[in-house]
């Protein structure tokens, strides 16, 4: 989307938003209600201009690692928003398979692994067979996470984003709660789902991103 049509989309959003709202207040007039913004819940820079004209208003945001590549930072995209109106991540969080999502990751995984090209032309035929699709996708990722190369480039992309995220959210007092305390789900694609999950079995045995989680809010103790 473009800057322009966004803001468009804002107006239509705010709009049904507030008609939303307003069924929620003539049954429970005194909750706090939480409002997303565009773009997967990225983007609530329009709120400065153009807030949700109703009280006790709390805007969401989502900053997974894919909206580093956004054509707005984090700081214009909601940082700028906070002090001013109430901001809160409800949902983000990081696996390899995130970073894989977005577009100039996928081209400078393929120079270290051209082969992979095959799976995916192979994938793009059998869109419509989920478990052949599946398989493909399982395949092509352990061939990745099988690559030194490529695997110590991801490494490196979730080192960067876990000190970028925890270095400004804490700066901006921003509150969060991370995606998913959960063993199975991330979203379909099973092999490739892009959400992450904070645990590796019913054990409660976290995944690194469940530690990164849990090592954070130890530290407010």
């Amino acid at each position: 989307p473009s800057k322009e049509s966004l803001e468009k989309d804002w107006v239509l959003w705010k709009k049904f938003a507030e008609k939303v709202i307003d069924v929620i207040r003539r049954n429970d007039p005194n909750s706090v209600i939480i409002v997303g913004g565009l773009f997967w819940a990225h983007d609530i820079s329009f709120v400065e201009r153009n807030p949700i004209g109703r009280e006790n208003i709390v805007y969401a945001v989502h900053p997974y690692p894919s909206s580093l590549h956004y054509f707005r930072t984090w700081d214009d995209a909601f940082g700028k928003i906070q002090g001013k109106y109430p901001v809160y991540v409800t949902e983000f969080g990081y696996s390899f398979k995130t970073f894989l999502k977005q577009r100039e990751i996928q081209e400078k995984i393929r120079e270290y692994l051209p082969s992979i090209n095959r799976y995916i032309k192979e994938i793009r035929n059998n869109k419509k067979n989920k478990k052949y699709v599946d398989k493909l996708l399982k395949d092509m990722l352990n061939e990745i996470y099988g690559n030194e190369q490529a695997n110590k480039y991801l490494s490196q992309l979730i080192k960067n984003y876990k000190a970028q995220i925890k270095s400004y959210l804490d700066s901006k007092n921003i509150g969060w709660t991370a995606w998913s305390f959960s063993v199975g789900w991330t979203a379909w694609p099973f092999s490739l789902g892009w959400r992450s999950k904070l645990l590796k079995d019913k054990n409660y045995t976290p995944t690194d991103s469940g530690e990164f989680f849990r090592d954070w809010l130890l530290e407010r103790e």
